[in-house]
């Protein structure tokens, strides 16, 4: 009978112990790296918007227009547009109400950049800088700007926005598009 009670025995209270240490351990360490991973996660949605409209750019740089309605020439920037969704920043991002899809759609400046704006929930607003408003830009061998892309967000609510942008510049008549450039970029 001494064995058959031996065998049967379960786990003692310090094991438990033990093991209930090692997973608070094991969450203590996971959690905080899980939150920031979730946070990188929601910053591609502006390094992938901010690539696509600096392509839109770069496309309609080399493309005819006719900004006097009658000549048409390539080598031009799209006009510079403010930030869309217009207004404060909000902590939980946007969700794309009819009103905003229309500040997207209709305006000209994301039409020319060949980007009609987010069709789900997002996180960011975007705005399309053009110091630059010669067209057609100079055959110059100096770089010219030819016109920046940033997207804004506040993830965590704090009021403290994530900033990113890519700069295009123009060189001889060619557009290159600079390094993606994050600021506060999980905040």
């Amino acid at each position: 009978m001494g064995k058959k009670k031996m065998a049967m025995r379960g786990f003692t209270l310090i094991e438990l112990m033990i093991v209930v240490a090692i997973i608070g351990i094991l969450a203590a360490v996971a959690i905080p790296a899980f939150i920031n991973y979730m946070k990188r996660a929601k910053t591609s949605e502006a390094s992938v918007n901010i690539k696509t409209i600096a392509d839109g750019a770069i496309v309609y740089f080399d493309a005819l227009h006719s900004p006097d309605g009658t000549t048409r020439v390539s080598h031009c920037m799209p006009k510079a547009k403010a930030w869309t969704p217009a207004g404060d920043l909000t902590a939980g991002g946007y969700v794309p109400s009819v009103a905003i899809k229309n500040e997207f759609s209709t305006d000209t400046t994301w039409q020319a950049l060949g980007w009609s704006g987010p069709s789900r929930p997002f996180l960011y607003r975007y705005q399309w800088s053009n110091v630059n408003t010669d067209c057609p830009i100079a055959d110059a061998a100096a770089a010219v700007q030819g016109g920046t892309v940033e997207a804004q967000g506040d993830l965590d609510g704090d009021s403290t926005p994530s900033n990113f942008s890519r700069t295009l510049t123009v060189i001889m008549g060619e557009v290159t598009s600079g390094a993606l450039i994050k600021s506060d970029e999980l905040e």
